[in-house]
This record gives structure tokens, C-alpha cells and sequence, in this order.
């Protein structure tokens, strides 16, 4: 989220494209990046407890980043981000899918804003099929 932006408003377009991207109750895969000697891995694992979640780990070839992932089973895109939230909190952690959506979003902002145009003619063109 940027500094500047209502988190409400991120977290309600969070949510719509979490509803989007798949059924649910279904696996939901994590992402986090952890930096060394800033965040234990096991306040991160806690978080999952409650869950029969499976955690995959490997270390950045400089040994400063660990990448940690957490595939679960999630109910609801609500609780996916009552994860990312509980995360938040943890200093240090990054979260990639978390970024990678606000990354994602900002980009496509920035593309319809400069290019407004070119994206409904390609659109266009698609949907008539003559691509």
C-alpha cells in the first residue's frame, strides 16, 4: 500500500481481485521475504498454526533474504487478508503477493492514463477477434 493511500480503499480492491483470481475455499499461496536477523521465521510460522499449512523455505544466495512460502487452505478472501494485516505488523517482512498486486495495479493506473486510447482499441480488437 502507498503512503498516501486510503487502506480501506486498497483492501476493498485487494479483496475483489482475491474473489477474481479463484474459488474459494481453496489453497492460497503465500509469499514473504524475510531479512536476516530481522524477523524469526517462527513468529511468521505462527501465524499458521491453526492451519494445516505447508512451508517452503530457501535462502538468497548471500544469505540476507530468506523466502518463505505458505500454501493453506483459506476460507475467504477475508481471511487472506486478516493474514497480511497480522503481517504488517512484523518488522522487516515483506510480503510479495501483497506487493506484487499493488505492482500490478499501479502499472495498469499508470498504462491507462498515458495510453488510454491504445488500450480500448486493443481491447476492442480482441473482443472482434482480428488479432
Amino acid at each position: 500500500m502507498l503512503p498516501k493511500e486510503n487502506p480501506e480503499e486498497f483492501y476493498s480492491r485487494f479483496h475483489e481481485q482475491l474473489l477474481n483470481s479463484q474459488e474459494w475455499p481453496g489453497d492460497y499461496l503465500f509469499k514473504f521475504i524475510l531479512r536476516e536477523g530481522e524477523v524469526k521465521e517462527d513468529v511468521l510460522k505462527e501465524m499458521f498454526t491453526q492451519k494445516s499449512a505447508v512451508f517452503s523455505r530457501r535462502v538468497s544466495a548471500k544469505k540476507t533474504f530468506t523466502s518463505l512460502s505458505v500454501k493453506v487452505k483459506m476460507e475467504d478472501p477475508d481471511a487472506v487478508i486478516a493474514i497480511y494485516k497480522q503481517a504488517q505488523m512484523i518488522k522487516g517482512l515483506i510480503t510479495l503477493k501483497f506487493f506484487l498486486f499493488l505492482f500490478k495495479h499501479y502499472i495498469y493506473k499508470a498504462y491507462l492514463k498515458n495510453y488510454p486510447n491504445h488500450l480500448w482499441k486493443h481491447c476492442n480488437t480482441i473482443l472482434k477477434g482480428h488479432h
